[in-house]
């Protein structure tokens, strides 16, 4: 029984140690990032850690962006060319 409690303080012992020598996440800086001549944002949602951002350059012309918002680098872009809505609707 005694080399039961042992093993487990041990054990106990030896968690706790890997625990505190991992290393910790820093909070997150944050960034800045430049989307002047993309486009006029027009939706923008946070999903975690990515912000995806609408922005909407001229009629026909969209386009999303993926945003890291611990570092601000834009990780993914779609651009979306879509027929031109008609006045006679």
């Amino acid at each position: 029984m005694g080399i039961v409690l042992i093993a487990g303080a041990v054990l106990l012992m030896v968690l706790i140690g890997r625990k505190m020598a991992e290393p910790r996440q820093a909070d997150c800086p944050g960034g800045q990032v430049d989307l002047q001549g993309r486009g006029i944002m027009v939706d923008s949602a946070v999903e975690g850690q990515t912000m995806r951002v609408t922005l909407q350059k001229n009629e026909g012309h969209t386009e999303i962006v993926l945003i890291d918002i611990c570092t601000g680098a834009v990780s993914g872009a779609l651009t979306l060319k879509t027929d031109k809505a008609s006045a006679e609707e």
